[in-house]
């Protein structure tokens, strides 16, 4: 049996309950076209962008038609005031104030990694730096931290129809647990799945995808994510989760 087979066979015994068959989708494109797709079926008018970086998925989905608002998070100095250049070209495009975004309200240091995009609050593991050098870590940050409860109510309403995007490198588990009470008004879940373990302390699969279910959310989209080019293996997951019933 090959790595991808056996993988693939991990992944499918995980999902067969939901009735949800795993392809491999060559092209970001096609999968951000998915995703907008799932978008205008569920009414979606409010993006939550937690973990934006500069704000390349925001500006992906403006330019695939996407007619929603959107508010990004991002903790990181230098992505933040890019991610602020780039929001201003648009007019229903907001960033919050500079915030990690977790399960209390205070302060943390964030690990900032050479390419900037797998910066986490948590370790790194050596698999991760192993497969992408540049995810090496160069110094750490001090920044404000949030949890979505503590803002929810001031930036959405109750006939906003809400997908929160996470991208926080490990850190999901903790945005989820700082978000019980936004959960119940947010219709859809985007967020990374680790095959492997990537940060230390990070949650896998098999973990989070019962954790997931508890809260009441089942999984419609698995797309191709981080992926090992030395080996082919797909070591993350992108998962478009929907809000049961």
């Amino acid at each position: 049996m090959t790595l991808r087979t056996g993988i693939k066979n991990i992944l499918d015994g995980l999902t067969h309950s939901f009735g949800i068959k795993i392809e491999r989708h060559f092209g970001n494109e096609l999968g951000l076209k998915q995703i907008d797709k799932v978008f205008k079926e569920q009414g979606i008018n409010l993006l939550l962008d937690v973990g934006a970086n500069t704000g390349q998925y925001a500006m992906s989905m403006f330019k695939l038609g996407y007619k929603g608002k959107i508010i990004s998070f991002e903790p990181l100095n230098d992505a933040y005031n890019i991610l602020k250049n780039n929001q201003s070209k648009y007019g229903n495009w907001q960033v919050y104030e500079r915030a990690a975004i977790g399960d209390y309200c205070g302060k943390t240091l964030i690990n900032i990694s050479a390419n900037s995009h797998s910066s986490s609050i948590l370790p790194i593991s050596d698999a991760h730096t192993k497969a992408a050098p540049s995810a090496k870590y160069i110094g750490q940050l001090e920044t404000p931290i949030y949890t979505l409860d503590s803002v929810f109510s001031n930036i959405a309403n109750t006939a906003d129809k809400v997908c929160l995007k996470i991208d926080t490198q490990g850190f999901e588990d903790k945005v989820l647990a700082g978000a019980a009470e936004s959960l119940k008004k947010i219709t859809l879940l985007q967020l990374e799945l680790s095959l492997i373990p990537l940060y230390e302390g990070g949650k896998t699969i098999e973990w989070m995808m019962p954790y997931l279910k508890n809260l009441g959310f089942e999984p419609i989209l698995f797309l191709p994510g981080f992926i090992d080019r030395t080996t082919e293996q797909i070591q993350q997951l992108e998962a478009l989760f929907i809000k049961k019933n």
